[in-house]
Order: structure tokens, then sequence, then C-alpha cells
């Protein structure tokens, strides 16, 4: 990356790369989503101070190579410090303070998948999870994975069908634009 020509934002593995302190507000939306930061703090200006695990700051000028480090330290502890999502037990399945209400049969699935966030759960235990009113067909399943897929998406999950395997529930790429 060539750092005196980066962008206000530039995204460099999936870590938003901004420069300190005109960035600030945009640091703020991308806290909200989870997004691991690097802030680019020049000479003579003070860098943030911060616990967050999935925040670093670098002193300009730097050398792309101690970035890069930068970066793939991040990603190492934002992948260590992933929130999962939680049911709350009133129909609500929630994530990074953001919820969406599911029914149910969509409250089972999504509680197996859960269980299991970030791995592959069989098709057979989703099937044996899914209950009486979601039917045990591979048919069901598939309607009911599907609409569970449109509304966690709304919230930052994605529902991956791995073919022949099962299903992973898992954190969607962020939305950096906006």
């Amino acid at each position: 990356m060539a750092l005196d020509q980066a962008s206000p934002t530039e995204v460099n593995a999936g870590v938003a790369v901004l420069r300190w302190p005109d960035g600030a507000a945009e640091v703020e939306r991308l806290v909200a989503f989870g997004v691991p930061r690097l802030l680019l703090v020049p000479e003579g200006v003070d860098p943030p101070v911060t616990g967050d695990c999935r925040q670093d700051w670098l002193r300009m000028p730097a050398e792309a190579a101690d970035v890069d480090r930068r970066v793939a330290g991040l990603l190492r502890r934002a992948a260590a410090h992933r929130p999962a999502p939680t049911l709350d037990g009133a129909g609500r399945l929630v994530h990074r303070s953001r919820w969406v209400a599911l029914s149910p049969a969509e409250e089972r699935l999504a509680a197996t998948l859960v269980r299991a966030f970030g791995q592959v759960v069989r098709y057979e235990v989703l099937v044996a999870s899914a209950g009486a009113d979601g039917g045990r067909s591979t048919a069901a399943l598939r309607l009911q994975l599907m609409r569970l897929r449109r509304k966690l998406e709304g919230i930052g999950l994605h529902v991956h069908a791995i073919r022949g395997s099962g299903v992973l529930l898992d954190e969607a790429p962020p939305n950096l634009a906006g």
C-alpha cells in the first residue's frame, strides 16, 4: 500500500486503515460493526487510547511492511475475540446490539447454529432440530434456512450452505460503504 496515496478509509485484508484524527467519525461507525481498524497517526498528534483489541495505530511515516504486520496482528486478535450471536429466550436472536425476531421453528434452527457458531452443522442435525412444526424433510429444512438466512443478513450474519456437509453460521463480511 502506498501510504502517501491512501484514501481516508482503505481496506487492507479486512482491516480499515484510516488517518487519525481525520477519520475519528468513521472509527466510531466501524466500532459499531466490529470492523478491525488501523489508525495512521501523524507526528505530533496523540493516538487514541483504547482497550479494543480490534484497533491499533501506527505513527506516520511508516513502512508498508510495518502496516502489513499491524494488519496481520489485528486480524489475529479480531478472529480470537469474535462475539457469537445469542438467543434471548423471547424469540430474538441478538448480534452486536442488533436483533431479529424469530418464529419458534427458526429459533430452534438458530439455536443449533449459534451453539456451533463458525463451524459446520451437519444437515441431519439440523433436520432433527427443526422439530414438529418444521417438518423433518430436507425440502422443509431448505425453506426454513432460506427464511432464516434472509432475516439474519439484516443483522450482519450469514448462513452458508456447505455442499455435501451442512450449514455454517458466521458473520457477514463488513460493508464499509455508507
